[in-house]
């Protein structure tokens, strides 16, 4: 059960409403984070060090403003799933922005993913320090980069040890 269903239970209704009062209250509309056409709605308190909104209950229990966001808002955060900010801002707690994903989804999602990927592509050979030229890279169904004489080899060296197998 999480904690906005158990403080729902516990409260009367006016000391839920209260509650998202109070929420709200640590709250503001962005004058210059959108995504598709709504403005995010930004924590205004202190971020934590990665820099997403922090909100306590009772002054002692943390959560990430984004999820006490989405369960106050649209419910229980499916067991297994994360959300993630489909506008990249960590603070925001627009629940337009927010969607419930596995962590694998989310972190392919994230900017870890662009900056791997722009790692990657800054490289101009391969481990066995061949070039990544046009003639000597092959681009996998899945957009990943594959030296085509690291290759070459590979087979070559499968295909021997076969042949000292049957031999």
């Amino acid at each position: 059960m999480s904690l906005i269903t158990e403080l729902e239970k516990r409260s009367s209704k006016d000391q839920f409403e209260n509650f998202i009062k109070s929420f709200r209250s640590k709250c503001k509309v962005s004058d210059s984070h959108f995504y598709k056409g709504t403005a995010c709605i930004e924590w205004k308190l202190t971020p934590t060090q990665n820099g997403y909104g922090r909100f306590f209950f009772n002054g002692k229990t943390e959560q990430r403003s984004h999820r006490v966001s989405w369960e106050l808002f649209v419910g229980e955060i499916p067991e297994g799933l994360v959300i993630d900010h489909l506008c990249r801002n960590r603070i925001c707690n627009n629940i337009l922005h927010l969607e419930p994903v596995t962590t694998k989804e989310n972190i392919r999602r994230g900017l870890s993913g662009f900056f791997s990927r722009l790692r990657q592509i800054s490289k101009t050979h391969c481990p066995k320090k061949h070039p990544y030229s046009k003639e000597n890279t092959y681009i996998t169904n899945k957009g990943f980069r594959e030296c085509k004489e690291c290759k070459k080899i590979y087979y070559q060296n499968k295909k021997n040890k076969r042949i000292e197998f049957l031999c």
